[in-house]
């Protein structure tokens, strides 16, 4: 869980060179925010899921990597582990994070873009999987 916390504080402070000059918020495109907002408050889990894997595809590569905090929250990911559910995807997605916080600084600029298959499919394969346990607007876990 310690990792999970160090990604999310060097996602939220470092960024790169460019985003660090700017507020998070402005990280994120009109459109980008419009199409995850859009997609987040979907009832369903169908709707949800292909709305948020057409707003992954249509962002970019910063905007996947940068948004897995804001879309997949700590309590949703404490959530999930503790139901024993994505946990593969999970660890792919911090695995990532890790990755972004090993690399130098010169690295972590760029980041984004030379990691972005990986992330967009460890994105995609989270979504899908997480998405499953969403029941009208609700993500519902087993216990």
């Amino acid at each position: 869980m310690r990792t999970y916390m160090l990604f999310f504080t060097a996602v939220l402070l470092l960024g790169t060179a460019a985003q660090a000059t700017q507020p998070y918020s402005e990280q994120f495109s009109a459109k980008f925010k419009t199409a995850v907002d859009n997609a987040m408050s979907q009832p369903t889990a169908d709707d949800r899921t292909k709305l948020l894997m057409e707003a992954m595809r249509r962002g970019t590569d910063s905007e996947v990597f940068f948004v897995f905090p804001l879309l997949f929250p700590r309590r949703v990911i404490d959530a999930a582990q503790n139901a024993h559910v994505c946990v593969a995807e999970i660890s792919s997605s911090i695995n990532n994070g890790k990755a972004y916080l090993a690399a130098t600084p010169a690295e972590r600029e760029d980041f984004p873009h030379t990691q972005a298959k990986k992330i967009r499919s460890d994105t995609d394969r989270l979504i899908m999987c997480l998405d499953q346990y969403y029941a009208n607007g609700q993500l519902r876990l087993p216990s």
